[in-house]
């Protein structure tokens, strides 16, 4: 059975979906989100900023090859900590 409401996180946006440009990524990338939303999870600022801002750069070597500098932006405002 699947749980119908999605996990809510305290630093990640959980009103950006990016589910749909996840396919794109290659697998380091998903490492790097498991590690942030667990950082998130485990109220870890620290861990969470370092590992955001990696992400960020990594997602950038992506465009424009494999992501469009709107999804890199995309990727950038869900994986980010701007209130």
């Amino acid at each position: 059975m699947e749980n119908s409401k999605p996990k809510q996180f305290r630093w990640i946006a959980n009103d950006i979906d990016v589910s749909e440009l996840t396919d794109k990524l290659p697998p380091y990338m998903f490492e790097m989100i498991s590690e942030i939303e667990n950082a998130d999870t485990e109220n870890n600022l620290p861990v969470y900023v370092q590992v955001c801002d990696d992400f960020e750069i990594y997602a950038k070597m992506l465009v424009p090859d494999v992501l469009s500098m709107e999804e890199w932006h995309r990727f950038c405002a869900k994986y980010s900590l701007l209130e």
